[in-house]
């Protein structure tokens, strides 16, 4: 027996997002785990993985990255200032500072009109 977790509109959207883009979803069930897609995730085209792990990332640009990736409004929109990621990440700011200057330097992070986006 399986027990998911999910609404009925969690399931809708998961099939509009089957059909629309051949997704294919891949569940590995644990004992006494509850399975959800209320938790954040993100969806990666393996491909731009790899073309990630080419770019030789540091391990604070890389802390910088998944934090992002956590809080990251729609539309891989940054809201949140590097002195907030460095408390949270348990970083100094400057290398924050330096961790953002390296990946914009790499087109991971992008400016525009003011603006930080993450480069899907």
């Amino acid at each position: 027996v399986l027990d998911f977790d999910l609404s009925l509109e969690a399931v809708e959207e998961v099939n509009k997002l089957q059909e629309k883009w051949d997704v294919k979803i891949t569940t590995i069930v644990q004992n006494d785990k509850k399975i959800t897609l209320k938790e954040q995730f993100v969806m990666a085209f393996t491909s731009n993985l790899r073309a990630l792990a080419e770019l030789n990332i540091s391990q604070n640009e890389l802390k910088v990255i998944t934090y992002i990736l956590e809080v990251m409004e729609y539309g891989n929109l940054i809201s949140i200032n590097q002195t907030s990621i460095a408390k949270e990440l348990g970083l100094h700011k400057s290398n924050v500072s330096y961790a953002f200057k390296k990946l914009v330097q790499k087109n991971i992070l992008v400016k525009k009109d003011g603006h930080t986006f993450m480069n899907s």
